[in-house]
């Protein structure tokens, strides 16, 4: 892929996600549209995530007074031997990272997204959540699907938001997922827009 069809690629993937942002799915948007590392301030050290175009050039690092502590290269590294998660268990022409704070209680945590974005009239951008419950040392707290939109021809439209926090010692999972439609159930370009549907739920996913 040439320079210039990647940025239109990144820069379309950004528009995808910021459709979701009606709901708050705007954890990946900063990051589709920055061409320079993203770097997150924690308990006195930096963690920077590199842009990547694929899961094998992704690179996370640990810096404390401009000075790496660590650097866990590849999605294997990252995620700690975790498997994939499904929304990235397939083919992707745009990736995009995300790199943003988790509060969870007293600990400074993170969470790491990374999107792949398929097709352009219709497509269909899926991500994964690396939840990061402390930098030193390096610990996962869970690895799984995270935000999501599907896009057909701005008629039919699926956005799912995931968040976490902690209650008590668990870690739950909220999920809001907002669809639409066209007023007569198509997905017709330029159709009159129908009322959107909402539904939310929680689940624990780490006790």
């Amino acid at each position: 892929m040439t320079n210039q069809r990647y940025a239109h690629a990144r820069r379309a993937t950004l528009a995808a996600m910021r459709l979701a942002s009606v709901i708050g799915i705007a954890a990946l948007t900063p990051a589709l549209a920055a061409a320079e590392p993203q770097r997150l301030k924690l308990s006195g050290a930096t963690l920077v995530v590199n842009e990547a175009e694929n899961l094998t050039e992704l690179t996370l690092t640990l810096e404390r007074a401009g000075k790496p502590v660590w650097t866990r290269r590849g999605w294997k590294a990252i995620a700690a031997g975790k498997p994939l998660p499904t929304s990235l268990d397939g083919p992707c022409e745009t990736l995009g990272i995300g790199l943003t704070a988790q509060p969870l209680g007293k600990r400074a945590g993170a969470r790491l997204d990374v999107a792949c974005r398929n097709g352009e009239d219709m497509f269909t951008a899926r991500g994964a959540a690396i939840v990061i419950d402390t930098v030193e040392p390096y610990k996962l707290l869970w690895v799984g699907d995270g935000d999501s939109v599907s896009n057909e021809n701005d008629a039919c439209i699926t956005e799912h938001h995931v968040t976490f926090e902690l209650r008590g010692k668990s870690l739950v999972e909220n999920t809001v997922e907002t669809s639409r439609t066209n007023a007569d159930g198509s997905c017709s370009p330029g159709g009159e827009p129908g009322k959107p549907k909402k539904t939310t739920s929680s689940r624990v996913v780490v006790p």
